[in-house]
């Protein structure tokens, strides 16, 4: 891989992991909407993610394009990469994979934590409505494991949002 392919693999691969950074703060940015039951900030926020993941897959797609060295493969691969870059940039390179691979981690952890929220917050509102309309009135019962078990709510919140 020539210089100036390597320099452009190197600016792509720092955009695609500012970009992975901005997605983990549209997550945090998230969980306070979900917090403070911010609706319309939420809609926005989530734009914004849908903004950001449409950035990352076509950086995505770039870097694969220009590390292919006109070999036909445009398939991205971050060791590929790696071991097509000179030497001399190839400890740079690492970090910022090292880095795009944490920021990765995180903003699935944020993810999987706010719908879990979100899913918790949805329950508990089931079965308040099941309480107040009267559907609530059945009792825990043990199940065959000598566990509780909740009775099931015959109202079903939609988690659209």
């Amino acid at each position: 891989m020539n210089e100036e392919k390597s320099q452009t693999i190197e600016r792509l691969l720092f955009e695609k992991a500012l970009r992975y950074a901005d997605l983990v703060e549209c997550f945090k940015k998230e969980r306070a909407c979900l917090t403070s039951l911010e609706i319309e900030s939420l809609w926005a926020v989530s734009e914004e993610k849908n903004r950001l993941c449409a950035q990352i897959e076509a950086l995505r797609s770039r870097i694969a394009l220009a590390g292919s060295a006109g070999e036909g493969a445009t398939v991205y691969d971050p060791h590929r990469i790696l071991d097509a870059t000179p030497a001399a940039q190839r400890r740079l390179v690492r970090n910022i994979l090292v880095r795009i691979q944490k920021l990765k981690k995180e903003a699935e952890i944020m993810r999987q934590e706010n719908r879990a929220f979100i899913d918790d917050s949805l329950d508990f509102l089931d079965e308040m409505i099941s309480i107040l309309s009267g559907e609530g009135d059945a009792q825990m019962l043990y199940n065959s494991r000598s566990r509780l078990r909740r009775p099931e709510s015959l109202i079903t919140l939609s988690r659209e949002v």
